[in-house]
């Protein structure tokens, strides 16, 4: 299932990671504001009225900015096997679903995306993390790439690094990376460095265990404080949990409620 999400704040370093930048994800003043035809997959969110009745034809809104940007989505697939359990795992299908909204999220708002972590070569899916997804080809090649989507998938650290220096190779800014991982999977020693590499380190950390009577979320995993002294922000979740109403906090968290 692919959720829509909403626009948040992306805070990017310039080439020199000598400042912050902002990218904002979040209604821009219609002077910034720039629009282009509709495309297959746009959030009908977007259609810009003005521009549509000017134009005549279905027009949506792009904010003025670049659009060489790349960003990184992670799935440690690996961290969510559990050995000797074949039964259908709750919390990957939960990560999986996250992946596919976060990365038609980041295309409808002009991202290349690249995925990595999620399969492995054998599966026939195209899981090379130097492809780019984009609009207006990439939602549906996004979608099947993640149906081959296993457990069994490469886990090697030093594939994860290559997505992360590919993307900062092709794009301005250091990229933002979104990590999918298990709270009990060992994968915050995988990508721990990853954070010092990227502008927007967001890790969501799913624990597949029970959620404690009158809690209306995960607690936090023993990898959530390994991480966040790494630099990533760190989202502790459930596979119960709201993806659009986390998202949406993440937003929130950075003053943009």
């Amino acid at each position: 299932m692919v959720f829509e999400l909403a626009r948040i704040d992306l805070r990017l370093s310039t080439g020199d990671g000598a400042e912050q930048v902002s990218r904002r994800l979040v209604g821009a003043g219609e002077q910034d504001v720039i629009a282009r035809k509709y495309l297959p997959g746009d959030s009908m969110r977007r259609v810009h009225w003005p521009a549509t009745a000017k134009h005549g034809e279905l027009m949506v809104r792009q904010d003025d900015q670049r659009n060489d940007q790349d960003a990184v989505i992670l799935l440690d697939a690996h961290s969510f096997d559990r050995a000797g359990d074949d039964r259908p795992d709750e919390a990957f299908e939960w990560a999986v679903s996250a992946v596919a909204s976060i990365a038609l999220h980041l295309m409808n708002e002009g991202y290349g995306v690249r995925l990595v972590g999620h399969t492995s070569g054998a599966t026939g899916a195209s899981a090379s993390h130097d492809e780019v997804f984009t609009l207006p080809h990439g939602r549906s090649r996004v979608v099947l790439d993640l149906a081959h989507a296993s457990v069994d998938a490469l886990h090697d650290s030093s594939d994860f690094r290559a997505a992360v220096e590919e993307a900062a190779l092709t794009s301005p800014d250091a990229p933002p990376v979104f990590a999918l991982v298990s709270a009990r999977g060992g994968a915050a020693e995988r990508i721990r460095d990853l954070a010092a590499m990227s502008s927007h380190p967001v890790v969501f950390v799913v624990d597949a265990g029970p959620v404690p009577l009158g809690r209306q979320a995960a607690v936090p995993s023993a990898a959530t404080a390994e991480l966040r002294a790494a630099g990533w922000t760190v989202v502790d979740c459930h596979p119960g949990d709201s993806l659009p109403a986390l998202w949406k906090a993440l937003g929130e968290a950075r003053g943009l409620a």
